[in-house]
């Protein structure tokens, strides 16, 4: 198959940091008052595709938290800004395929749930940001990635077909919204994030394990399912 263009989810894609993420909101909402349980996990789940000010928002609302959307929202940058400047770490063979892809002069861009921000400080500091044209954040548009607004915006930025430009993903939401829209997707999974490999399956052309087992000549060396059979030749 063709690759003109690639868009890259951050969080559990490119980066091994869905741990911080599980933990961070129990945490803050732990600090502000409301203890973990099964209310809370089942809000969370809902929650996960939106951008983070809207996460913010329906988690006061739906839980009843006496913090300010404010107060909540610089508690919740300052615990992220804290762990992507010290801690998080890229999947090993992530930053060898993405150098495959920009010496094939394959443009890239990040779109993410997180804040724009915080996702350059990560990138900048683990020497990524060089591979990537923009991040594009829900946050800009009020996108969520449970709809295509922001696969196409980041289409749109890319200037590239949307047959041949993947999507590399981790969570089911972003598979399932990106395949539907058109788009060839890569299944980014691991063995630690309790992602639902099931449930990503039927929305991914391709799956792989952090990167340990994908190049670009996989992708490239796919057969084409749009592409018209061969003829066979008259006898």
């Amino acid at each position: 198959m063709t690759i003109t263009g690639a868009i890259f989810d951050c969080d559990g894609t490119i980066v091994d940091s869905m741990s911080m993420w599980w933990s961070v909101f129990p945490e803050l909402l732990a600090a502000h008052g409301r203890a973990y349980d099964k209310q809370v996990a089942a809000a969370l789940k809902r929650c996960e595709a939106m951008s983070l000010p809207d996460e913010i928002r329906s988690l006061k609302e739906e839980l009843s938290i006496a913090a300010s959307e404010e107060e909540l929202f610089c508690d919740l940058t300052h615990r992220i800004r804290k762990a992507y400047s010290t801690t998080i770490q890229p999947w090993p063979r992530s930053k060898a395929f993405l150098q495959q892809l920009a010496d094939a002069n394959i443009p890239m861009i990040i779109a993410t749930s997180t804040s724009a921000a915080e996702v350059r400080l990560c990138l900048e500091r683990l020497d990524m940001m060089q591979y990537f044209i923009d991040i594009i954040s829900a946050e800009e548009k009020d996108f969520n990635k449970q709809e295509p607004d922001i696969y196409l915006y980041a289409l749109e930025k890319l200037e590239t077909n949307r047959a041949s430009t993947w999507v590399f993903e981790d969570a089911p939401f972003g598979l399932m919204t990106a395949a539907a829209s058109g788009f060839p997707t890569v299944c980014v999974h691991n063995d630690h994030d309790a992602r639902n490999l099931d449930a990503m399956l039927p929305y991914s052309t391709l799956l792989t394990h952090i990167f340990e087992d994908l190049s670009l000549a996989t992708i490239q060396n796919l057969p084409d399912p749009t592409a018209a059979p061969a003829e066979k030749p008259i006898e």
